[in-house]
């Protein structure tokens, strides 16, 4: 822990520079090395002997995929982990446990599939081994008794992620609000018919178009000597085949044209009102202004919303905020539990009277000092984690020049002022251009939540 203390200093001083957080973090660990290998792929490295253990993942950019292929990348995942042509069924995780990993995981997102995994630093040609075995050869170990085994599995995670809880359903319902048919993003939930189509052709194309070297990043942080683990990088994966790059990703959209009311039932025991705005993306300075503005309205320091929704009006039982940040465009969310006897309706109308209070005040020079303070020591703490660290600058390297974190993260945070902070909220939070889930408790509603209603009003506002 010893550079983070200094790291967060200098991260919340507003004339500080990200050149001397940096300055910081070299003193304990080594800088953050990036190379290209001749097929595309981007391998970044960051040496790190505190402990011997090595941090790893490999992060395929999938931000341009076409619409509707969601259930195709996490398929396509399952099976690659599954087995290629020289790792038999079930070894991969098979060999990771013996080698002695843990964290070996895998997400697939609208914008990217990630593989991680920690291990001993004298196991690192392992994963390196199993991700090359993935990219380079797995078309050959694939066969359609896989692809049906496989299905199953997706099917019953589907179900489980959307019918395991009272309201399962909500994130896609606000995903299919907030975006269009057309972008990546709107098809976050897919039918059992949708996986029933999926088909070996159809796994092979997506590797094929996507699991490949130039939307691969492989990024490697912990006990390692840079050049020893370059080599082995250059021995597993320089043979594979650049195959074909994919068009770039859409550039984020506009604002919300209007207003979506969504009215949901769900066996819950209160009311809660969701509300969803179309915010920038990741990286950006607005983004950054967001982060904050979450803090100022719902962090432990300020708590504006939670003070009066709470504390004051005594509407709401808990409100969180957030800024959901992402590659093709980020989501700032409210969600607000109600008080008992409370409706929908009641919360809402609570939220839209406090909102237009706190767009006309700024944030005392103690309040964005303490809400910046949260953000970065939150984001800071965690890069302490070489796990985190790595899925960190693996991300940051998609969207930026460099994985480094701290030349893109500090500057925007300590260039946030109150003046940002009011016109972040008057900007991007409007009352006429948003998505609200208006959830009723409803017993025996069906599980993950029920759609029963929905009203689009027209934006008023430039």
């Amino acid at each position: 822990m010893r550079w983070l203390a200094p790291l967060v200093a200098v991260a919340v001083s507003t004339v500080s520079s990200p050149a001397a957080a940096q300055a910081h973090i070299d003193s304990a660990v080594g800088p953050i090395e990036e190379h290209h290998l001749d097929n595309g792929m981007t391998v970044v490295i960051q040496e790190d002997h505190r402990v011997p253990l090595v941090s790893m993942v490999m992060r395929y950019d999938e931000s341009a995929v076409r619409p509707g292929l969601q259930g195709t990348a996490t398929l396509t995942t399952f099976l690659m982990l599954g087995a290629t042509k020289h790792v038999a069924a079930g070894d991969y995780y098979r060999l990771l446990a013996r080698a002695g990993a843990t964290g070996a995981a895998d997400r697939t997102q609208p914008s990217a599939t990630t593989l991680e995994v920690t291990v001993p630093s004298n196991h690192v040609a392992l994963p390196l081994w199993l991700w090359s075995e993935q990219m380079g050869y797995f078309d050959g170990a694939l066969d359609d008794a896989q692809v049906a085994t496989q299905r199953n599995k997706l099917r019953e995670q589907r179900r489980v992620s959307l019918e395991g809880s009272p309201m399962g359903r909500i994130d896609a319902m606000a995903f299919e609000e907030l975006y269009p048919p057309e972008h990546p993003y709107h098809f976050l939930e897919f039918t059992p018919q949708d996986v029933d189509r999926i088909d070996r052709p159809a796994v092979l194309a997506f590797h094929d178009a996507w699991i490949t070297p130039p939307h691969a990043t492989l990024v490697i942080v912990g006990d390692v000597v840079p050049a020893e683990v370059s080599a082995l990088v250059d021995k597993y994966f320089a043979t594979i085949p650049r195959g074909v790059v994919q068009p770039p990703a859409p550039p984020p959209l506009e604002a919300l044209s209007g207003e979506t009311q969504v009215d949901v039932a769900a066996n819950v025991p209160r009311a809660q009102v969701f509300l969803r705005w179309r915010t920038p993306r990741l990286l950006t300075s607005e983004d950054a202004r967001l982060d904050v503005v979450a803090r100022l309205l719902g962090g432990s320091r300020t708590g504006w919303l939670f003070w009066k929704l709470v504390d004051e009006k005594r509407v709401a039982v808990s409100v969180s905020t957030h800024q959901r940040s992402d590659v093709l465009g980020s989501q700032f969310e409210v969600r607000i539990e109600g008080a008992n006897g409370k409706t929908a309706r009641e919360i809402l109308a609570a939220f839209d009277a406090a909102m237009d209070d706190i767009r006309l005040r700024e944030p005392t020079k103690k309040e964005l000092a303490g809400a910046i303070y949260e953000t970065v020591i939150d984001r800071f703490l965690a890069l302490e984690r070489a796990p985190t660290r790595a899925f960190d600058f693996a991300r940051t390297r998609t969207l930026a020049e460099s994985a480094d974190p701290t030349k893109h993260d500090l500057g925007r945070y300590g260039r946030v002022d109150a003046g940002h902070a009011r016109d972040a909220v008057v900007r991007f939070l409007p009352r006429d251009r948003r998505v609200v889930l208006l959830v009723t408790p409803t017993p025996g509603a069906p599980a993950g939540g029920q759609l029963v209603g929905k009203r689009v009003t027209q934006a008023t506002t430039p």
